[in-house]
């Protein structure tokens, strides 16, 4: 197995165990012992960092993965190229510092009346700003060493542990509110210095001063050019990620600290709708290699294949999980802590989940270009992204507040991977379409209309435990027969066939040859 392919592997592990401690995190310690308005701060203080992080970074660890390559010498140690990308941003920090607080009065503005909580703990912003910024520098620099799974580890999983302890400290009254948003920015501040000391335990923090090297004196006009080509797409899909619960905690209720309230249920109703695509990286990861050779060799039939393949793997993947979520959706949200408050993200859930769907379908559209001779059509499609989705934020979330960030989203994310499908068909005349799509419209269909149909089960928590059980298991065998009948994904079905026939292997599963 190659280097490649068995980190590959052992990184979506680790993403999959984060995501595990994310679901303990996000849908039951929060809800339980965080009030609606905490959790919303809580949110939002990891939002706006976040989003700072990646602008004031100003293409940094992009350009760790476009140009080290040209910088890479042990010998030289490498050209000085680690202090050059931890130099330059502090550049777009200190400016981000001195906006940050010369107008402090004016930024905390925006969240005063609906939202005040924010105001209290501001000035928290700027340190968070900080560690997450060289945190995603440092980690870019991993990746170029092909070293991607200790970062992974501390982003994936280690941190979410800590988010644990702190809620757990919380919950047992052993700190406060104040001493729990000070743990998150210490969490991190650790993050950012374990990264670091990873990279000097690997030899690998050589912090010499080599910026004049001769082996390629354009270099550095070549990084400026990608720079002005990159800033304008990150920013694009830097908004399109964060700008939603950013907006929602500002613009958003009418009450005092109401915006944060609605920060948390979108908060919650958008991670449920997230499990929806935890396929697609990992099924994205496998076609991007076979893509990136297909377009080398000038082969448009086989791309054409990729693309068609890709999107129907990874809509009938998101159709199944979509699809046994939204028609357990009631008890779900009842099993919830707090769900009475929480079910209002009811729709919003639906409404993303749908977004997710659309992106899914859509597949690998933005590789497709990416490969292609017309790659910086993607910059421009980022960027429409980015602006539609303020502009549409705008428009409803003051009128529908979290109904309306996610109907935002869902027409954003459908104009987007249109206007991209569109452009693919006019240049290269294929699509990600395919007639085996249309029985997975029809389940989609038949588990949105079925949750309206049927009953709830409310009379207690064993009761709707049982309930999720019986549904799941009806719907997991009628979805099994219909994908096996109608053979709606050869590889699909070669894939569950060959799993099959290593579990009737064992003595205690030989039952699962029935089910060949």
């Amino acid at each position: 197995m190659g280097i490649v392919a068995k980190r590959g592997i052992q990184s979506s592990i680790i993403n999959y165990i984060g995501v595990l401690i994310g679901v303990l995190n996000v849908l039951f310690l929060f809800p339980k012992y965080l009030s609606p308005e905490q959790f919303g701060l809580f949110r939002l203080l990891q939002d706006i960092p976040w989003f700072f992080a990646l602008f004031v970074q100003l293409g940094a660890s992009s350009v760790t993965d476009r140009f080290f390559q040209y910088f890479k010498d042990e010998q030289k140690k490498n050209n000085g190229f680690l202090l050059l990308i931890l130099l330059y941003p502090l550049v777009g920090y200190i400016l981000f510092v001195s906006i940050f607080f010369g107008f402090a009065s004016y930024w905390k503005s925006f969240y005063a009346e609906r939202s005040p909580l924010v105001v209290d703990y501001f000035f928290y912003i700027a340190p968070l700003t900080l560690f997450i910024m060289y945190s995603v520098i440092l980690e870019a620099y991993l990746r170029a060493h092909l070293n991607v799974l200790f970062s992974n580890f501390l982003r994936e999983v280690l941190i979410r542990i800590f988010f644990c302890i702190m809620i757990a400290l919380f919950a047992t009254d052993i700190i406060n509110f104040d001493q729990f948003v000070f743990l998150l920015t210490v969490s991190y501040g650790i993050n950012m210095l374990l990264i670091l000391l990873y990279i000097r335990k690997k030899k690998l923090l050589w912090l010499n001063c080599n910026f004049g090297f001769k082996r390629n004196q354009s270099i550095y006009r070549n990084i400026l050019k990608y720079l002005l080509y990159l800033i304008p797409a990150s920013a694009g899909g830097v908004i399109a990620q964060k700008i939603d619960s950013m907006m929602l905690g500002s613009i958003s209720g009418k009450g005092v600290n109401e915006g944060l309230v609605h920060v948390a249920i979108y908060a919650l109703a958008f991670h449920i709708a997230s499990f929806i695509e935890v396929p697609r990286r990992s099924i994205n990861q496998i076609s991007i290699p076979l893509l990136s050779k297909a377009f080398k060799e000038n082969d448009l039939t086989q791309v054409n294949i990729l693309y068609k393949k890709n999107s129907l793997i990874q809509f009938l993947s998101g159709v199944f999980i979509f699809s046994l979520v939204w028609i357990n959706i009631n008890e779900i949200f009842f099993l919830l802590p707090k769900g009475h408050v929480y079910v209002a993200g009811k729709y919003v859930l639906l409404i993303i989940g749908l977004a997710r769907l659309i992106d899914m379908v859509t597949s690998i559209n933005s590789e497709v270009i990416q490969f292609s001779e017309h790659y910086r059509f993607n910059t421009l499609a980022v960027v429409i992204l980015g602006v539609s989705t303020i502009v549409f934020n705008l428009i409803f979330i003051p009128n529908i507040a979290i109904i309306g960030a996610a109907i935002a989203l869902f027409i954003s994310v459908s104009l987007y991977n249109y206007i991209k499908t569109y452009y693919i068909w006019k240049k290269l005349h294929i699509h990600p379409f395919s007639s085996s799509m249309i029985p997975l419209v029809l389940i989609l269909s038949i588990s949105i209309l079925a949750e309206w149909v049927l009953p709830n089960a409310r009379q207690g928590y064993m009761a709707a435990t049982g309930t999720v059980l019986l549904r799941s298991i009806l719907y997991v065998v009628c979805f099994y027969i219909v994908f096996r009948k109608l053979r709606i994904s050869e590889d699909a079905n070669l894939l569950v066939e060959s799993i099959i026939k290593k579990l009737s292997k064992r003595k205690y599963l030989a039952w699962t040859k029935m089910l060949l």
